[in-house]
């Protein structure tokens, strides 16, 4: 009986070291994943945060080119602050490509979808409005440009007659009006 009873135990034992073996060793696993998925949420923190950073970029040199367009002119702002505008819109999508690559989660993956495509919707609608903006000139640029020259000639030749030019003198001040009130 003795002998019965060792050796059960000793199963006992080599049964309680086999599955505290098999436990530390899920302990292990479960660690190492729990690392690795903490390690991804940081990564995917710091890309966001990268994101967030261009996306601010961009929108600080959009305000800037659109509040020098007066005092630099079209051309010198657009060469200061628009062309900043595409290299960090660039940059966001680089960044949501690598986030939607590197995030596990459908829901994440998806965000960096979405973010990659307003990026570029973004970029799309700036380049527009630069375009407009450069069409519409100022002073002696653009549409704006060519209109004042063409009431100057209109305005030598209307010099000798006084009612055409007081009319035309009306007109200029209801263009002003208009180009200051937008």
């Amino acid at each position: 009986i003795r002998s019965k009873i060792l050796s059960a135990f000793g199963v006992m034992g080599w049964l309680t070291a086999a599955v505290a073996g098999t436990g530390v060793l899920a302990l292990l696993v479960v660690r190492q994943s729990a690392s690795r998925a903490l390690h991804a949420g940081a990564k995917l923190n710091q890309i966001g945060l990268q994101i967030q950073l261009n996306n601010l970029a961009a929108r600080r040199f959009e305000k800037d080119f659109l509040l020098n367009i007066e005092t630099e002119g079209v051309e010198q702002a657009r060469r200061n602050y628009a062309a900043q505008v595409p290299p960090a819109v660039v940059r966001i999508e680089q960044l949501a490509a690598y986030g939607g690559r590197i995030a596990t989660a459908p829901a994440a993956r998806q965000q960096f979808r979405d973010i990659d495509t307003l990026a570029r919707a973004y970029a799309a609608a700036f380049a527009g409005m630069v375009a407009a903006k450069e069409h519409r000139g100022f002073v002696d640029t653009g549409a704006e440009g060519a209109f004042r020259t063409a009431v100057h000639q209109i305005e030598n030749q209307l010099k000798a007659l006084d009612k055409i030019e007081i009319a035309m003198l009306t007109l200029r001040r209801s263009e002003k009006d208009y180009l200051l009130r937008g």
